[in-house]
């Protein structure tokens, strides 16, 4: 029997490629606020929840435990300066580790929970980028990603739960929205336009 992976905010760009290749692995289920229907209806096979974690709790039935969570959900999704609800925005977003953690820790079945934070979280650091030095956020997305980086491997180190962060930069493919950089310099290229950086 295929072990169960759960990915949180798995509707999303990353997660509806990363959901489609684990599905040759793992039972995927995804939990989204939004979930994009047309997308998965090719991937039957991928277990689908709406979900809006910051009010509501994961639901599934025991059959259903997970051996892996990979967390992709956060309330801003773009390298948003702007520091309006500030507070709320990092509250909702600690808010969706601790209802993860307080659901599953001591589950015998989970063997990794996989925070996704974001390259951006190093801001302006030293190039090249070192896990072991301190993160610089210079926008809100970037600070809301390095508070639940850091607050997921205080559940580690403190808790024992079983934590590992990923800090992604730049990921590019199919599907992605024209306002990514990459694929918004691919497209200017493509178009013989020019690029405004």
């Amino acid at each position: 029997m295929k072990e169960i992976v759960y990915i949180i905010g798995g509707s999303g760009f990353i997660g509806k490629h990363l959901s489609v290749y684990l599905s040759k692995y793992f039972n995927v289920i995804v939990f989204d606020k939004y979930i994009d229907y047309e997308y998965f209806i090719k991937f039957p096979y991928i277990k689908l929840y709406k979900l809006d974690i910051v009010k509501e709790n994961i639901f599934c039935n025991k059959d259903e435990s997970p051996n892996y969570i990979i967390n992709l959900a956060s309330t801003l999704v773009t390298a948003d300066r702007a520091m309006d609800s500030i507070d709320t925005l990092i509250s909702d977003n600690i808010n969706i580790i601790k209802k993860i953690y307080e659901g599953y820790r001591g589950h015998n079945s989970l063997k990794l929970f996989v925070q996704f934070g974001s390259i951006e979280e190093y801001g302006e650091g030293t190039i090249p980028l070192l896990e072991t030095q301190r993160e610089y956020p210079n926008s809100t997305y970037a600070l809301l990603k390095q508070v639940s980086t850091n607050y997921a491997m205080l559940l580690n180190r403190n808790n024992g739960f079983p934590v590992t962060v990923i800090r992604p930069g730049n990921l590019f493919g199919k599907g992605q929205s024209s306002q990514r950089f990459i694929q918004y310099v691919l497209e200017k290229l493509k178009n013989n336009e020019t690029v405004k950086v």
